[in-house]
């Protein structure tokens, strides 16, 4: 088994320009999960290949971590962005997406990508869902969401020959609205699939509200839990605890 370091260090290797948005708080919660077989891909006979385009997989769970393999196999670096860790009693269940990217290495390894490869920035769609678990108080709330500094600017992606951004997910989701109004502002195509199957559409987003307002950074991050080694989770405190925001 390998280290969450070494570990880390094949899903962001040093060579591919994608990797400085890798997020290593998931990968540190991996050494003591248990090794699952070879994962079971799905298949991407139909998806549109382009060296032009940037992927964003906004699917729920490990899901993503099986696109993002079988997107190897046609080109893409897929890129984990899940920014929670894992613990007794947490609200979304990060242990399956942990587990998917510890049995998905070899894939990951045989890939043979090439620095170059365009990216595939994974995402776990239900980061915000609170429906498995309420927040009481012991509960471990690891919920959290994707701000633009999460990823590259329009102008990184123009400059590295990027002019589309596909989003796959299966509907637009307030956070990654805040992104895609930059990309769109700034030139960039966008086509939504609602699903791996799905047609690839044209893409058309609003504004949404506080768009580039430091209110917005500042009222989601209200509502969610940091923690000291980055990312977010932390015990959800007894009423009469003072704290609980860093665990």
């Amino acid at each position: 088994m390998l280290s969450p370091g070494q570990l880390f260090n094949v899903w962001a290797p040093e060579d591919s320009q994608w990797s400085q948005w890798a997020k290593p708080v998931l990968f540190a919660h991996c050494e003591d999960l248990n090794i699952q077989p070879a994962p079971v891909l799905p298949s991407l006979e139909a998806f549109p290949r382009s060296r032009e385009t940037a992927l964003i997989i906004d699917v729920a769970g490990p899901d993503s971590v099986l696109i993002g393999l079988a997107l190897t196999q046609i080109g893409y670096r897929p890129v984990p962005l899940y920014n929670s860790g894992i613990s007794p009693f947490m609200i979304i269940n990060m242990k399956a997406v942990a587990e998917a990217l510890i049995s998905g290495l070899d894939i990951l390894r045989r890939s043979g990508l090439r620095a170059a490869a365009p990216p595939a920035f994974l995402l776990n769609a239900d980061r915000m869902d609170n429906s498995e678990r309420s927040l009481t108080p012991g509960s471990y709330d690891n919920r959290w969401c994707v701000i633009p500094q999460d990823m590259p600017s329009a102008e990184y992606f123009k400059a590295a020959g990027i002019k589309q951004v596909l989003l796959v997910a299966d509907k637009v989701r307030d956070d990654i609205t805040h992104l895609l109004c930059r990309y769109q502002d700034a030139g960039l195509a966008l086509r939504h699939m609602t699903g791996i199957g799905a047609a690839a559409v044209r893409l058309t987003v609003k504004p949404p509200r506080f768009y580039k307002s430091l209110w917005y950074r500042w009222g989601v991050f209200a509502g969610l839990r940091r923690n000291a080694a980055g990312g977010f989770g932390a015990l959800v405190p007894n009423p009469s605890a003072g704290g609980g925001g860093f665990g």
